[in-house]
């Protein structure tokens, strides 16, 4: 497991704004080198208030 830092324009707080995602290793058969998929994420805004993009954040969904 590993933790991604990601930044982006958040639209609930209309500002840009920081989470952290959880990343899962994940390998196959076919294909044993490493690869990550998103796991859950920590926001702190989202941990004191309501946020009505808390199931599909924009800011999580980030990609690098």
């Amino acid at each position: 497991m590993r933790y991604d830092t990601r930044s982006g324009y958040c639209p609930t707080l209309k500002k840009d704004y920081s989470v952290t995602v959880e990343q899962l290793e994940t390998t196959s058969l076919e294909n044993t080198s490493r690869h990550y998929i998103d796991g859950q994420f920590d926001c702190k805004y989202a941990e004191m208030h309501q946020c009505p993009h808390i199931n599909d954040c924009p800011v999580a969904h980030l990609q690098k």
